[in-house]
């Protein structure tokens, strides 16, 4: 650990009156990774340039949800344009899913800073058992809105089968 102090690699969190060296748990995380790259048998001027190139979590979670974004808006965009209920559904399933899966991170965010006692005092007192147990109700919420929105599909195409089918027709479809 000194070695990777002395290289500016991994610096202690703080060092205590006595010398000894404290580490946080983003630290630890560190840590782990830089382990982890070494296993892999990378040297540690290579880890440093691995891990200066890391993209923090929140903007990553962004970049993500952005390019989930962009493929929904577009399938909901194509469908309509060519009328392909397919197209549709599929751009409509993955808007749905992105926006529970952002419910889901905004939760997992109030349970993280709950835990390190990062919310205010008045939220604290109102919300005295945490927010831990908003995760399974999200989990129940996101499950039963894609079965929704599954049976809804599955309805639609039952429908279409029933009343014969709808005809292929490709054209705007194509370029999606």
């Amino acid at each position: 650990l000194r070695h990777y102090d002395d290289i500016g690699l991994l610096a202690p969190t703080r060092i205590a009156a006595n010398g000894y060296r404290h580490y946080d748990e983003d630290a630890l995380v560190r840590l782990q990774r830089i382990l982890l790259l070494r296993d892999l048998g990378l040297a540690l001027p290579q880890i440093a340039e691995v891990l200066e190139r890391e993209v923090p979590e929140q903007q990553a979670l962004r970049t993500s949800f952005v390019a989930i974004l962009v493929p929904s808006a577009l399938g909901i965009v194509f469908g309509i344009a060519s009328g392909s209920f397919a197209i549709m559904f599929d751009g409509v399933f993955s808007l749905v899913d992105a926006f529970m899966s952002m419910v889901s991170i905004l939760v997992a965010g109030l349970i993280t800073r709950s835990a390190s006692g990062a919310l205010s005092r008045r939220t604290q007192e109102r919300f005295s058992m945490g927010f831990w147990h908003f995760e399974p109700m999200v989990v129940a919420v996101n499950a039963l809105v894609m079965l929704v929105v599954i049976a809804y599909g599955l309805v639609q195409a039952v429908s279409a089968i029933v009343s014969g089918g709808r005809p292929i027709e490709f054209g705007p479809a194509v370029a999606y």
